[in-house]
C-alpha cells in the first residue's frame, strides 16, 4: 500500500531489520517499563492490557508483574479472527504459540476483558513517529481495536524506531495517545 509516497511494506523490512539488530534490549526495555511506571495513567488504573512480546520487541513482562503486585487486572491479547480480544492473566496461567509466533492465553469467556473495562493499553509497533502514528505488522489488529478501546494507549518501542519523519497513515490507521522509548517520552 503506497501512501504519501511511503511504502509501507518497506518500511516495515526497514524497521524490523532494525529492531532485530538492536543491542542491549532487555536494558532498553526495562527503561520503558520504569517510564510507564511512573505515569499518573499507569498509577491510576485498574486495567491494564499489555502486549506479549513477540521476537525482539521490547518485553514488557516487568510491567505485568508491577501491575499484578499492585493489584491491578492484567489483560493480555490473543488473535481470534479479525479481532484482538484480551484476557485476564496470572503468573502461571497457561499460553500457547500463535500462528504469529506469540504467546497467547485461551480463549475462556469467563476472563475476557472487553475494551470498556481497560484504562490503559500498552501498544506494540514496529515504528512510531513524533505525532504518535504507529506503523504495525501490517493485519490491523491493534488499528481495530483502538477504534473501539477508550482507554489511554501508549505505544512502546527503542529509540532507533522512533521516526522524526511523518509515518504514512491511511484512514483506518490509530495514533496511540503516547509513545515511550527508552530515552523520550511523547504525549
Amino acid at each position: 500500500m503506497k501512501e504519501a509516497g511511503v511504502d509501507k511494506k518497506e518500511l516495515r523490512k526497514k524497521y524490523r531489520a532494525i529492531r532485530d539488530r538492536e543491542t542491549d534490549r532487555a536494558g532498553k526495555a526495562e527503561a520503558i517499563v520504569n517510564k510507564v511506571y511512573g505515569m499518573e495513567r499507569f498509577r491510576i488504573a485498574h486495567t491494564v492490557a499489555v502486549y506479549m512480546a513477540m521476537g525482539t520487541e521490547p518485553d514488557m513482562s516487568s510491567l505485568m508483574e508491577a501491575a499484578l503486585e499492585e493489584g491491578k487486572t492484567v489483560a493480555v491479547p490473543r488473535v481470534e479472527g479479525d479481532e484482538l480480544r484480551f484476557y485476564g492473566y496470572m503468573p502461571g496461567d497457561y499460553l500457547s504459540e500463535s500462528r504469529f509466533g506469540v504467546m497467547e492465553p485461551l480463549p475462556d469467556p469467563s476472563r475476557e476483558i472487553g475494551p470498556e473495562r481497560m484504562d490503559l493499553v500498552i501498544v506494540p509497533g514496529l515504528c512510531f513517529d513524533t505525532e504518535r502514528n504507529r506503523l504495525g505488522y501490517g493485519k490491523g489488529y491493534y488499528d481495530r481495536f483502538l477504534s473501539v478501546c477508550k482507554a489511554f494507549s501508549i505505544g512502546v518501542c527503542y529509540d532507533s524506531r522512533l521516526s522524526d519523519e511523518p509515518l504514512p497513515c491511511s484512514r483506518h490507521d490509530r495514533k496511540v495517545d503516547a509513545v515511550i522509548t527508552p530515552g523520550r517520552i511523547i504525549t
